[in-house]
């Protein structure tokens, strides 16, 4: 025989460890029990421990159930066994001992939950209650599953009308289940809430009867049981601890007997296994909120790191909290003493000055406002209204600085009208609240040095392009979008006397400071020489004795051409840089081949000769550097896109031929910085205006027309080409966006009118047209051909369409 000791009724749970069933046998009273996935006990509640002397347990009556418990928790079967307490001089007691797994959503055990109960004086039916409370307390870790259940299993076991009451945050009750089997019963949740609040008040049951007399001093007791359309009720805290955190209330009106004591015993049993259910679920709960906030938090910080855009930054952290979290938000910038709004979500409204000048003096005292109820939580202070001009205001909210380094940058504002916001949910923004200034001095950093560096690239590049007679000069440097260095990259044109211009251009290897300041010396190297020495070959090998000499570890491509506008001649020569491409009239391509060794190593090669071309067919040339056609990591297929672009007509008449290169080749972001030089030899007058900006386009037209009347041959349609000319400006108004070009060319002593518009849809056939059968986008250009225009259209896939008209206008003198 085991002796109790009568130590272990007295000692808590969790000052030992609780390991074996036998702990929980040795209460020898009636308990609440928790045991692990294995089956090893960690939680003990007593709830009523056993009256009478202590007794002693059989040690094999003790291992008997040891042996059940261990064959259930292997087999995740239900456990029950009886055991006795013998007591010397008193007769045995008899105890109940059960436990039910709770099982996860894949049927995996999360924990036993059992109950230990003295079965002396209960009937089979009670301790069948008692074992059915116990399995549907464990059948499920949704609050509201098990509170329904459990209520209707005690009007088909036990009692006619059962109730469920359990405590909000603010003290409030709310009814949790409700059940009468009554058919004709009308009774309310709360028609015995005085006998609830009384119970609550003393934490203690009260049992309501005929002839019994309430501890808790009702006077009322009968008008209640009337109330309740009951002859016997009994109301039980659910404790946990010393804490009430609800009230089961049963009553009867149809049972053989009126309730007595032996059945409040009953109701304990069962409200200490729903409170111990409750607060399991509690906890459950609690532990799948930090663990979503846990994701929350790193699905929002993973995203907010992949953009520089702060108010986009904002509006995504404002969209990831609405709904469960919020109903409405604002992220405010704090700018000239003033909140700005600068991204909300589910919400128009705009700060109330009152609401502004506490919130703002918060951010000066770095701290969160905690709204809830008219008053600062945190604080104690009142707070009238929301913080929006929102009708109602919301039942909480709250407010976490945002901060850029030291300096205050706004706030964000979350509201709810549905719950009221608790320290948890606090803390929770005001860790969004950190993660997201992380992000803000992130952007701001990588702003600032940006803008550093652009200014940095800026001072290296030239500030002026120097003209070139017979053409005109357009120039692109492109910062690579992966890196946040400054880049060796260069273009250039410099003049070196009225007919000859120095064209040149190059890459320093590497990224960073130190390639730029290489890059800048180098091409003002190479253009001082260039004064005193014509051959390109030569100007290349001065460029290298620099470099050793200042830079002895650095290396760069290049290719130094001279244009001799008088003698239309091009000589040049090459430094391990990439050809550029010539186009001809006739539209056929060519590089400009010329080999040689990279700046840096040509004193180790064979001298590098210059090479001479004439121009006279050329219509356009292209210089630039290998990031151009290495975009994509495929030089072939960027060299075809390169050459696609270049054959283009669109390339002659664009304002910038070197940017609609940049357009047609690259993507949103080059891995590599891109510097191109375009000499375009075609003549033409240009304009280019915002298709949404009319009067832009009055100007233009006014313009063109100016031009067209004042070269055109006496006799010429002028009247036609004004209409051609408002028909296609109307049509790209119409379907294009964006920035549109004009363009007006003297080709064969005709007129040509060339229209190019961005992300503009290209018509169908012009050909294939007619007057009955064409789309609206196309009936424009039907119109045109019809008033004289001979008309070619060009797609050009990622920029837009050009259109050519021929107009019926010749010039007085042909060029």
């Amino acid at each position: 025989m085991k002796r109790l000791n009568e130590r272990e009724f007295a000692t808590p749970v969790g000052e030992r460890s609780l390991c074996s069933i036998r702990a929980v046998m040795a209460r020898a009273g009636d308990a609440v029990w928790q045991a692990d996935a294995g089956g090893m006990v960690t939680n003990i509640t007593v709830c009523r421990p056993s009256a009478g002397p202590a007794g002693e347990l059989d040690e094999t009556e003790i291992a008997q159930v040891e042996q059940l418990w261990r064959k259930s928790a292997r087999l995740v079967e239900r456990f029950s066994a009886i055991y006795h307490v013998i007591r010397p001089g008193a007769p045995n007691a008899t105890f109940m001992i059960r436990a039910v797994p709770v099982l996860d959503e894949r049927d995996a055990v999360l924990f036993w939950r059992g109950i230990t109960a003295a079965t002396d004086g209960f009937v089979e039916a009670d301790t069948g209650f008692i074992s059915e409370a116990a399995a549907v307390l464990s059948s499920s870790l949704n609050r509201v599953t098990i509170v329904n259940r459990l209520v209707q299993a005690s009007i088909d076991r036990f009692c006619d009308l059962c109730a469920v009451h359990t405590f909000n945050d603010d003290g409030s009750l709310r009814i949790e289940g409700f059940a009468d089997r009554r058919d004709d019963s009308n009774v309310l949740a709360h028609a015995f809430e005085e006998a609830i609040d009384a119970t609550a008040r003393a934490r203690q049951p009260l049992l309501l009867a005929p002839g019994s007399h309430s501890s808790l001093g009702l006077e009322n007791a009968q008008a209640m049981l009337a109330a309740a359309d009951a002859r016997s009720l009994i109301v039980v805290p659910l404790l946990v601890g010393q804490s009430c955190i609800g009230i089961l209330s049963l009553a009867e009106s149809q049972r053989a007997t009126s309730y007595a004591m032996r059945d409040v015993d009953l109701a304990v049993i069962v409200a200490r296994q729903l409170a111990m259910a409750l607060e399991n679920i509690k906890t459950f709960e609690r532990e799948q909120r930090i663990t979503e906030r846990f994701r929350f938090l790193a699905r929002v910080t993973g995203q907010l790191f992949t953009t520089l855009d702060q108010a986009g930054m904002l509006a995504f952290v404002l969209e990831q909290l609405m709904g469960d979290f919020a109903d409405y938000g604002v992220a405010a910038a704090l700018e000239e003493g003033r909140l700005r709004i600068a991204a909300a979500i589910g919400t128009k409204a705009r700060l109330r000055d009152a609401a502004e000048r506490q919130i703002i003096a918060a951010l000066h005292e770095r701290r969160s406002i905690f709204g809830r109820d008219g008053a600062d939580v945190r604080r104690g202070e009142r707070i009238k209204g929301g913080p929006l001009s929102e009708s109602p205001p919301p039942q909480s909210w709250m407010m976490v600085p945002l901060l850029v380094g030291d300096t205050v940058f706004g706030a964000l504002i979350c509201c709810s009208n549905s719950h009221h916001y608790d320290l948890g949910e606090l803390e929770l923004l005001e860790e969004i609240g950190r993660r997201v200034s992380i992000a803000l001095d992130h952007a701001e950093s990588f702003a600032r040095e940006r803008r550093l560096i652009e200014t940095l690239q800026q001072a290296t590049l030239p500030t002026r392009l120097a003209p070139v007679k017979g053409a005109t000069i357009s120039a692109v440097y492109r910062p690579a979008a992966l890196e946040v260095q400054v880049g060796g990259d260069w273009y250039d044109a410099f003049d070196l006397d009225d007919h000859r211009v120095l064209l040149t251009v190059g890459d320093v290897t590497g990224h960073g400071l130190e390639a730029s300041i290489v890059m800048g010396k180098l091409r003002h190297a190479i253009n001082v020489v260039a004064m005193y020495e014509p051959d390109p070959a030569r100007i290349l090998d001065a460029a290298e004795r620099f470099l050793l000499r200042r830079f002895p570890v650095a290396v760069a491509t290049a290719f130094v051409a001279v244009f001799d506008s008088r003698l239309r001649t091009l000589t040049y020569a090459n430094a391990g840089h990439p050809y550029p491409i010539l186009r001809c009239h006739d539209g056929s391509l060519h590089e400009l081949q010329a080999e040689g060794v990279p700046i840096g190593l040509r004193s180790d090669a064979r001298p590098g000769k210059s090479l001479n071309r004439r121009l006279d067919d050329a219509a356009l040339l292209a210089l630039y550097t290998d990031g151009l056609v290495e975009a994509t990591r495929d030089i072939i297929a960027g060299e075809r896109v390169l050459h696609e672009a270049l054959r283009t007509q669109a390339v002659f008449y664009v304002q910038e031929p070197a940017k609609y290169l940049e357009r047609l080749c690259l993507p949103d972001q080059p891995p590599d910085d891109v510097a191109i030089l375009i000499l375009n030899f075609v003549e033409s007058q240009r304009w280019a205006y915002d298709s949404r900006d009319w009067r832009a386009a009055r100007r233009t037209r006014r313009e063109f027309l100016d031009a067209l009347s004042h070269a055109a041959e006496q006799g010429s349609d002028l009247k036609a080409a004004e209409l051609i000319f408002g028909e296609l400006m109307a049509n790209v108004a119409q379907h294009a966006t964006g920035q549109v070009e004009f363009a007006l060319e003297w080709a064969g002593g005709r007129a040509v009118l060339h229209v190019i518009d961005r992300d503009g849809d290209p018509s169908a056939p012009v050909e294939e047209a007619s007057a009955e059968h064409v789309s609206e986008h196309a009936r424009g250009l039907w119109l045109v051909q019809r008033l004289g225009a001979e008309l070619k259209v060009e797609s050009l896939p990622g920029y837009g369409t050009h259109t050519q008209a021929t107009l019926p206008v010749r010039r007085t003198v042909s060029p």
